[in-house]
């Protein structure tokens, strides 16, 4: 089951599950106090349920665009699978929802190079170049 996160997932594994990423914790509070700003701001977060497990996220913020008559462009970011779990879809179901739930002209996302064959395989294809700078 996909939805969007909600403050019970903390003790549902939800760092275990991001820490596919890169790991990470914080306290209840934190995590509360953290996830009302990103609603308050429009940061939306999914999260996928097996057997009342987190197992997959994906965050994604939708941005009004001037260009483009307005239309909205969704940026994607921290999608992450269970360790245990990846190789079995995950991914790529939480992909098609994002997806699925974007009304916009396009989806982009950055991602390292060895992530490069799942997102083409989720429709995705490289365009331009990331730039960065790290506070």
């Amino acid at each position: 089951m996909i939805r969007y996160l909600e403050a019970n997932d903390f003790d549902r594994g939800f760092f275990e599950c991001l820490s596919a990423l890169k790991p990470s914790q914080m306290s209840r509070d934190d995590f509360e106090n953290m996830l009302h700003v990103r609603i308050t701001n429009g940061i939306e977060t999914a999260v996928m349920i097996d057997d009342d497990v987190v197992i997959g996220t994906a965050s994604w913020i939708i941005e009004p665009k001037f260009l483009h008559g307005g239309s909205n462009v969704v940026h994607v970011e921290d999608v992450a699978v269970l360790k245990e779990r990846q190789g079995e879809g995950i991914g790529r179901q939480l992909m098609d929802y994002i997806i699925g739930e974007a009304q916009a002209y396009k989806l982009i996302l950055d991602c390292s190079e060895h992530n490069v064959p799942f997102y083409e395989k989720c429709g995705l294809h490289r365009d331009g170049v990331c730039m960065r700078v790290n506070f």
